[in-house]
């Protein structure tokens, strides 16, 4: 096991070699993913090796010495989703290619995640991949600042030089990247006594300030925010909470008045202000097309409310209207149009198995299921402005929150035991 404690790098040497390999391919995977993921994989050599890299040494090290191996919810949920969206092909009232566009990365997405359930079996094994996940993010964060010229650092939209993302992905999709990092590195620094995660914390957090990335930025705050308000154990409670919201509404005039954070950030939230405020539809171009986007998904949804018009089908309407081929920009909404009712359920019950499971959890006091109950509040809520179903970082940290359900309760709770 690597880890990093007090500012030291500690190797357990217990692990065997074949274990140590499959930690590197974890790593060798989430970074090409993170940082050098073009064209969604489909050309990238370096991306498949490791993917079956990672699959084939799970295969030896975790499947081969059992007698029996379990597939586990997460993999059947996701499944059976997989398969519900191959045959909406057979409704598909526009374009078959549409529904079938995103399948094969479905499939990649279900096979390490079936592998990352076989990986975390106990609370050492939980910590270990998320010290692997996080070592990856922050490969990915130095990769971003050597390749972007210095002049663009603090120019918005970090990580973008003219209409190509450095990494191969959304910008937005790395800043939720970073989200998912910093409620891990919080964590284990504020919960856990791990102070050397504080300083993964604030590089996580930088990127998705120099991001421009309004949904992570707000994600983020309300993250970081409420794990601190749930730690209710600490001295002066109510003064640091009192504190706390004077740092936010601080923070937000700083982001409006300081020069070098308003051209990283401000001027975006400056503008879904004016937007939301003002009710001005010219202020904020991109909040006005995601409107109009779930306009048309939401018409689809109320003409063809129980199966759809099969997955991604909403995407012709919406070229047909602004020239543009994209999805909805609406998880909810996205599978509404394609999948109709029978297609919401299928995906969203389990988010709802989820959070009572981890709030039950978090109710008797495991700081672990506290962090990843509001982590997956805060992306359910998010999923308004994103899409999901098919992306690697959602599905992940949905495992994760399974695995965080599933271990033995921890030993010493010192941390919101309400009972």
């Amino acid at each position: 096991m690597v880890e990093l404690r007090n500012g030291k790098l500690k190797i357990d040497s217990k692990r065997s070699a074949l274990e140590i390999l499959l930690d590197l391919s974890i790593v060798a995977m989430l970074t090409v993913l993170f940082a050098f993921n073009f064209r969604f994989g489909e050309r990238n050599y370096i991306y498949h090796a490791a993917l079956i890299s990672v699959v084939g040494l799970t295969f030896f090290v975790r499947i081969l010495g059992r007698p029996s191996v379990s597939i586990k919810l997460p993999t059947i949920w996701y499944g059976i989703f997989v398969l519900l969206c191959v045959v909406s092909s057979l409704w598909a009232a526009y374009n078959v290619s549409y529904t079938l566009h995103y399948i094969p990365r479905m499939l990649q997405v279900m096979l390490f995640c079936y592998c990352v359930t076989l990986y975390v079996e106990t609370r050492e094994d939980f910590e270990r991949f998320t010290s692997l996940f996080t070592a990856s993010v922050m490969i990915m964060i130095f990769s971003i600042f050597v390749r972007t010229p210095y002049s663009m650092w603090f120019s918005g939209f970090f990580g973008r030089i003219g209409y190509e993302n450095v990494t191969g992905n959304n910008i937005n999709t790395i800043a939720y990247i970073c989200v998912v990092s910093v409620a891990i590195s919080f964590c284990k620094a504020y919960y856990y006594k791990k102070r050397a995660y504080y300083l993964c914390t604030a590089f996580e957090l930088l990127y998705i300030v120099l991001s421009s990335s309004r949904k992570a930025l707000l994600i983020v705050v309300f993250l970081l925010f409420t794990m601190l308000i749930f730690y209710v154990n600490k001295r002066f409670y109510l003064l640091r909470l009192v504190l706390m919201a004077l740092a936010v509404v601080g923070i937000g005039i700083a982001f409006l008045k300081v020069p070098a954070l308003y051209n990283a950030a401000g001027f975006r939230l400056e503008k879904m202000l004016n937007y939301l405020v003002g009710n001005d539809a010219s202020a904020d171009g991109s909040l006005t097309l995601r409107k109009g986007l779930a306009e048309i998904s939401s018409q689809i949804f109320y003409s063809h409310p129980i199966i759809g018009i099969g997955l991604g089908n909403n995407t012709y309407q919406i070229e047909q209207i602004y020239g543009l081929s994209v999805y909805a920009h609406n998880n909810y909404l996205e599978l509404a149009s394609g999948l109709g009712v029978v297609g919401l359920i299928t995906y969203y019950w389990y988010y709802i198995y989820l959070l009572i499971g981890l709030g039950r959890r978090a109710y008797r006091g495991e700081r672990l299921c506290v962090t990843m109950f509001l982590l997956l509040a805060a992306t359910a809520v998010g999923e308004t402005t994103l899409i999901s179903y098919y992306d690697y970082n959602v599905q992940i940290m949905l495992t994760l929150c399974f695995c965080a359900m599933k271990l033995k309760d921890e030993k010493k709770k010192t941390y919101m035991n309400l009972e």
